[in-house]
């Protein structure tokens, strides 16, 4: 698998949260801020900070 140097595939950003791929999808969705990935066929690539960033909004708005 070719990495995207500073992206995280959205299995890893699952895991990482302890959610399921399917709200990571949902959520992409929804939020402008996940909105911002890179999409390369099936795989979807997101920036570190970004899901970073989305993390502490989420833990703010009481979601994660």
């Amino acid at each position: 698998m070719n990495r995207v140097p500073g992206h995280l595939t959205k299995q890893e950003v699952a895991a990482r949260y302890g959610v399921d791929d399917k709200t990571i999808d949902r959520r992409r969705k929804t939020e402008p801020l996940l909105a911002n990935c890179i999409k390369a066929g099936k795989r979807v690539w997101f920036p570190e900070e970004v899901v970073e960033r989305y993390f502490q909004y989420a833990q703010k708005r009481g979601w994660i």
